[in-house]
């Protein structure tokens, strides 16, 4: 760190950190779409199960 340009604020850091966190998360509708997802996916699994036994 030779220079003040190559120094990145506090500010920066937390921002950054900020954008990853909002790049993972997910929220209102596509929860509500991922759990039918899941849900759906789940109920075929245990149709299939029933139909062998």
């Amino acid at each position: 760190m030779t220079e003040n340009e190559d120094r990145v604020t506090k500010g920066e850091r937390r921002e950054s950190k900020r954008r990853k966190r909002s790049k993972m998360g997910v929220s209102g509708q596509g929860v509500r779409q991922l759990q039918d997802i899941i849900r759906r996916r789940s109920q075929e699994i245990t149709r299939k199960k029933k139909g062998r036994a």
